[in-house]
């Protein structure tokens, strides 16, 4: 894809310049979102990403950007990696500006902790998360379930006999499987 406009600027730079920081994110974000493509890559912290930290650098409070960015690194792109710093990110920022029950969380705790469980296969943190997303009373009702299953050790046990099944069921060659 072209060059998108994110990486072509520099957040330090725009955030002095007082009253457009947003405005540059909100550009930025129609450009990343025009130029998105469907190729993945086996790259961790891709293009997509760095233009996705840069936006959420000058506008941390663009959820969104966290969310939907998160999911198309982890989805679309396979850069699980950018994926789970990006959603750390945002998660991060939610609990430091006391936004843990905003509308918009619960969204980006349960995709940062469904891509901890089964992307990174890191079970105990992704559960915590699950969980700080069911606690969200806006959070839909399969998000409370998951919740209320991850916080006991059985749950957490169940989900990673799971995660362990689908790998090895992905897992194609024999070498892979030992």
């Amino acid at each position: 894809p072209a060059r998108y406009l994110a990486l072509s600027s520099n957040p330090r730079i725009i955030k002095r310049l007082l009253g457009i920081r947003t405005l540059v994110a909100d550009l930025m974000w129609i450009d990343l979102l025009i130029k998105a493509d469907i190729r993945r890559t086996d790259e961790p912290f891709t293009d997509f990403y760095r233009a996705a930290r840069a936006i959420t650098t000058l506008d941390p409070a663009q959820y969104n950007v966290f969310y939907f960015a998160g999911l198309y690194l982890s989805v679309i792109k396979d850069d699980i990696k950018g994926a789970t710093a990006l959603l750390r990110e945002g998660a991060q920022h939610i609990l430091r500006s006391g936004l843990e029950h905003h509308p918009f969380s619960w969204k980006v705790f349960f995709i940062l902790g469904y891509n901890l469980i089964f992307e990174e296969l890191e079970i105990s943190e992704g559960s915590e998360w699950i969980k700080k997303a069911g606690a969200n009373e806006l959070a839909p009702r399969y998000v409370r379930d998951l919740a209320n299953r991850v916080s006991t050790e059985q749950g957490r046990l169940q989900v990673a006999s799971r995660v362990l099944a689908d790998l090895y069921r992905r897992l194609s060659t024999p070498e892979e499987r030992i």
